[in-house]
């Protein structure tokens, strides 16, 4: 068995969140999107190979710009 670890998921939501913060350092500005994610680390457990994961972040605009996601890539880690 395989196992998609929170490590996978972590990465999707730091690449997300760098995409959105490089610019505007650690401190949010005004104008500026702030993406705030409900819960940011998710462990899935152990996964059989051929499964499919299915599961939703969920997330809010906490800025006073619009949030603009234009992709998403996901990596997959496998075995931690």
């Amino acid at each position: 068995m395989k196992r998609i670890a929170p490590i996978s998921i972590l990465s999707v939501l730091l690449l997300v969140t760098l995409g959105l913060t490089a610019c505007g350092g650690s401190e949010p500005t005004t104008g500026q999107p702030v993406i705030h994610f409900e819960q940011e680390i998710v462990d899935v457990g152990i996964i059989p190979a051929g499964s499919v994961l299915d599961y939703s972040f969920n997330f809010t605009n906490q800025g006073d710009a619009p949030l603009k996601i234009n992709d998403v890539g996901i990596k997959v880690l496998e075995g931690c």
